[in-house]
């Protein structure tokens, strides 16, 4: 609420917790509190919130984060078409100084690329997952609004008509906590309409690890079978309402991406093996 410069509306998803009495949330008109008695995850936190606000533009994010000066009305200046996404630029929170932490070179993160499905990272399983392309950022430092693949998550920003049409998130296929940019991030490029990266404003997002602790569990959140829907639905090309262009073109409009070097094999390899998890379960 300090850093925003224009008329905004903050929605607080309280995900079965509610604060301690001598920590209350701010008495501020602008504060909306939406308490889910047990944490129901992420997808149905931001429907609900987005099913609420009512502003024309959202702004998805992360609890743990600091924001830039005035982030809202620099979001909405470079915000140039309907159906674009657009992701500010990334920093790592200090959240003892609360500041940014410069101990990291992948620092600041302006674009991430997406492994392909067989691509496993030493810290994930195989699947689409978004990773900093660090090479991208140093080759195109002078773009300040720049179209971006796919990112990680934790911030966002839309026009409400976009997200009538990609949204609400759909737990039941994707789960309730993964695959977040890939849901909304491909849909709108295979849409016709565009993730970008704003370098004009900026975010720090706190990388919890084994130092904070995640604070939360995730356990029965359906990652497993939305990691396995996410790659089947993406790599054989499934169709949907809206959609303009293949998955395979969004990749090769940024071609060369790490892990994809081999494309044609991949693509051969995914369509033959892979398979719809909620079909081969009932």
């Amino acid at each position: 609420m300090a850093k925003a410069a224009g008329d905004v509306e903050i929605i607080a998803i309280l995900e079965g917790y509610w604060p301690a009495a001598d920590d209350p949330l701010p008495d501020d008109p602008r504060v909306v509190v939406l308490h889910h008695g047990q944490a129901l995850g992420m997808r149905p936190s931001i429907n609900h919130a987005a099913r609420i606000a009512k502003g024309d533009y959202f702004l998805k994010a992360d609890a743990h984060t600091m924001w830039d000066e005035g982030f809202d009305e620099k979001l909405k200046a470079d915000y140039l078409e309907d159906n674009w996404i657009l992701v500010p630029r990334r920093y790592a929170l200090d959240p003892i100084n609360w500041t940014f932490d410069t101990s990291n070179s992948k620092y600041p993160v302006d674009y991430h690329f997406l492994s392909s499905p067989f691509h496993q990272a030493s810290n994930s399983t195989q699947g689409l997952h978004g990773s900093p392309w660090t090479a991208r950022r140093e080759a195109r430092k002078h773009v300040m609004l720049d179209d971006e693949l796919s990112t990680q998550g934790s911030a966002w920003f839309m026009s409400r008509a976009h997200w009538d049409r990609i949204g609400p998130m759909n737990s039941e296929l994707f789960g309730c906590f993964w695959f977040e940019a890939q849901e909304i991030g491909l849909r709108t490029w295979m849409m016709g309409g565009a993730m970008k990266v704003s370098k004009r404003t900026h975010y720090a997002h706190l990388y919890k690890g084994t130092r904070f602790g995640r604070g939360y569990h995730t356990r029965g959140m359906g990652h497993e079978a939305g990691n396995a829907f996410c790659s089947w639905f993406h790599m054989t090309d499934q169709d949907f309402k809206g959609k303009t262009r293949s998955f395979r073109s969004v990749i090769e409009q940024f071609a060369p991406v790490p892990t994809w070097d081999e494309i044609d094999a991949i693509f051969a390899r995914a369509q033959a093996t892979f398979t719809n998890p909620y079909l081969n379960a009932a």
